[in-house]
């Protein structure tokens, strides 16, 4: 299926920036519709003396593997509205927005549901259990960013279906 990414500066930020760098047990494929975003891939690995840690997500809750993991940056790409990129099942990434309001199509490929996403995090945390994510967001704030949205992706592109 298909989902709608939205990411706007106007948004509450997560809280753990130190948990960004993850895996997804699906194939990535998605369209930046507006805005920008830097996608980062990342080679992860087991390192007894490695600065992360593994955590397993699994019902919105991280939890701590105690396996001991190098990160390093593999590559940076940028893209824009109108291109698309994909992750493979299994490969470590982020992707940030590089604009103030970023939209994408999101779809999901080639799932396995027999596995836990991964992300690395800070070597020095210490909970064996923690909220993958505790924002909390103000539901008519959330509906004015998709109405934003909405309408962006409205103008950018019937003006283009027109033109």
């Amino acid at each position: 299926g298909y989902r709608l990414h939205v990411w706007s500066d106007d948004l509450p930020q997560m809280k753990r920036p130190g948990f960004q760098v993850h895996d997804h047990i699906y194939g990535v494929r998605s369209r930046i519709l507006l805005g920008a975003l830097r996608d980062t891939q990342y080679i992860v690995k087991e390192n007894a003396e490695g600065e992360y840690l593994l955590f397993s997500a699994t019902g919105g809750k991280l939890c701590n593997t105690n396996k001991t993991v190098s990160c390093i940056k593999r590559s940076v790409s940028y893209f824009e509205a109108g291109e698309q990129y994909s992750v493979t099942k299994g490969d470590f990434h982020t992707s940030e927005s590089v604009a103030p309001l970023t939209v994408t199509l999101f779809q999901k490929t080639d799932a396995d549901l027999s596995l836990s996403p991964q992300v690395v995090g800070p070597a020095y945390y210490e909970k064996m259990e923690l909220l993958s994510d505790d924002r909390t967001f103000d539901q008519k704030l959330a509906w004015r960013v998709m109405d934003t949205a909405l309408g962006e992706m409205r103008k950018k592109y019937l003006l283009d279906f027109f033109d």
